[in-house]
C-alpha cells in the first residue's frame, strides 16, 4: 500500500536508466583493492625468463639457483627436453627426476597456464600411474584439477 500509479507513467523517485544499476550512495573503499600488481599489499614479484640451453637438468633443490635464470630453462627449451623424454626409453628413477625439473622450470617462472604445462602435467601423470609412483601422480591430478 502506498501512492496509486497511474498506468504508463514510472513510478515515482530517480530517474533510472534501462541496464544501469540504481544510483546508490558512493563507495569509498578504506584500502585499495588487490589486483594483479598487488597481493596483500606486497608488489607482485617479476616474473623470472631462463636463459639456460641444457636439454636435461636434475630437479633443483637448492632455492637460492632457483633465482638465477641461468639455471633455469625457457619454455621453447623445456618443450624440447619433453620431446626428448617422450621418445628416450629411461628408467623411471632419471624419468621422473626430468620431469619434475621440467614442472619445476614451468612454476618458477609463473607458466603453469601454458599449453606446455597442461603437456606435461598429463604425460607425468600417464607415466606415473604406468610405474604405480602414487605421489608423483597425486601431484600432477592436483595441479591438473586446479
Amino acid at each position: 500500500p502506498g501512492p496509486a500509479r497511474t498506468p504508463g507513467k514510472p513510478a515515482p523517485g530517480p530517474a533510472r536508466t534501462p541496464g544501469k544499476p540504481a544510483p546508490g550512495p558512493a563507495r569509498t573503499p578504506s584500502k585499495p583493492a588487490p589486483g594483479p600488481a598487488r597481493t596483500r599489499g606486497k608488489p607482485a614479484p617479476k616474473a623470472l625468463v631462463g636463459r639456460s640451453t641444457d636439454i636435461s637438468r636434475g630437479y633443483l633443490r637448492d632455492g637460492d639457483k632457483l633465482k638465477c635464470p641461468t639455471h633455469i630453462r625457457p619454455v621453447p627449451i623445456l618443450a624440447q627436453a619433453l620431446a626428448r623424454l617422450k621418445t628416450a626409453p629411461l628408467e623411471w628413477a632419471h624419468l621422473s627426476e626430468q620431469l619434475r625439473a621440467i614442472r619445476q622450470d614451468l612454476t618458477v617462472q609463473h607458466q603453469e597456464q601454458h599449453p606446455l604445462a597442461l603437456e606435461v602435467y598429463l604425460f607425468n601423470a600417464g607415466a606415473a600411474l604406468d610405474h604405480r609412483d602414487w605421489g608423483q601422480y597425486e601431484q600432477c591430478w592436483a595441479s591438473l584439477s586446479a
